[in-house]
């Protein structure tokens, strides 16, 4: 509710037919009481959309003291918000946040686009997240979304339709038998990178030329993203563009399984 804050309700007996219900505030330390939206992670993290942008509370099992943190903080000790410059607010703002399986948290915005912090306080693809100027949504204004694990893609509702997004959260691969390479052919320069699809997690990539020659290694540690792809800038690892030709795409993790795919670059 507009200004309503934070209630935790506590109950004795059957939570269908309790005995008693008793209401708690909770003070969230804010200059806003309006909660648009929540989510809780499996570690008992629960998120809070308000007009001023997205934190969070630590949660215990507690009827005086259930709050054990809240975030997040700078490192002078004072709250911030995730997302600050995103306009959550509104007569009736429609925004709202899904916890995703690999707990990482997507945050709707009316008139902003899709706006997505990683379980690691990085963002995804970038601060800038998912828009209708960098070409990933129809248009800014979100209303709603969905996941579909098994083939790895976001359904994302919008004002002018459904957007289809394949991204990097789905359900765990053992292997690398599915691995997909797209675009193919791969023009560069170019603004949208390659994307290795259906991988396992935690993999790594070593691209090289036909005869072997190693032009760009991304290990798994340098990821700033987690899940199942790992995505190729075609440049070579002197920050270069990559010259015309076919080129092998060898993915491997730390069990060595492995496996090697080929693309075409053309390059413009």
């Amino acid at each position: 509710y507009s200004n309503g804050g934070l209630v935790m309700l506590n109950y004795a007996g059957d939570p269908s037919n309790p005995n008693e219900l008793q209401k708690k505030n909770i003070s969230l330390g804010l200059s806003t009481k309006t909660i648009w939206s929540m989510g809780m992670t499996q570690e008992n993290r629960l998120y809070i959309l308000t007009p001023l942008g997205l934190s969070y509370l630590d949660l215990r099992s507690s009827d005086d003291v259930p709050v054990l943190r809240q975030g997040p903080r700078a490192s002078n000790g004072d709250l911030y918000h995730y997302f600050p410059n995103i306009s959550f607010s509104g007569p009736d703002p429609s925004a709202k946040l899904q916890v995703d399986s690999y707990e990482n948290v997507w945050v709707t915005s009316a008139s902003n686009g899709l706006h997505i912090l990683l379980n690691n306080a990085t963002y995804w693809p970038d601060i800038d997240g998912l828009s209708e100027s960098n070409g990933l949504l129809l248009s800014d204004g979100v209303t709603d979304l969905e996941f579909d694990y098994e083939k790895g893609i976001a359904w994302i509702t919008t004002n002018r339709g459904i957007n289809s997004l394949r991204i990097p959260f789905a359900n765990e691969t053992q292997d690398f038998i599915r691995m997909k390479i797209f675009p193919s052919p791969f023009h560069i320069p170019s603004n949208s990178p390659l994307v290795i699809d259906k991988l396992k997690e935690a993999s790594s990539l070593k691209v090289m030329t036909i005869t072997g020659s190693i032009i760009r290694n991304i290990k798994d540690q340098d990821m700033g993203i987690h899940g199942n792809q790992i995505t190729w800038d075609g440049k070579d690892s002197q920050g270069r563009w990559v010259n015309s030709g076919v080129y092998l795409l060898a993915v491997y993790d730390q069990t060595g399984d492995s496996n090697i795919g080929k693309i075409t670059v053309i390059r413009h």
